[in-house]
């Protein structure tokens, strides 16, 4: 093996290593805006629920 395949070899790795510390932090990254995402549908949810009890109130005080 000549001292430019062990260049390029160690140039691969190198790359390959960093490749593989960034998909890492994609799937960290990914995780937690899937926590999120959960959250903020779950706020969302209630929100919506409250909504409509307010709404039912509201029209069933109008009516009376």
């Amino acid at each position: 093996m000549t001292e430019e395949d062990k260049r390029l070899i160690n140039t691969f790795e190198g790359k390959l290593r960093h490749l593989m510390f960034l998909y890492d932090e994609l799937k960290k990254e990914n995780v937690s805006l899937r926590q999120l995402l959960s959250q903020k549908e779950a706020e969302l949810a209630r929100l919506e629920n409250s909504r409509k009890e307010l709404e039912e109130q509201y029209s069933h005080n109008q009516y009376q």
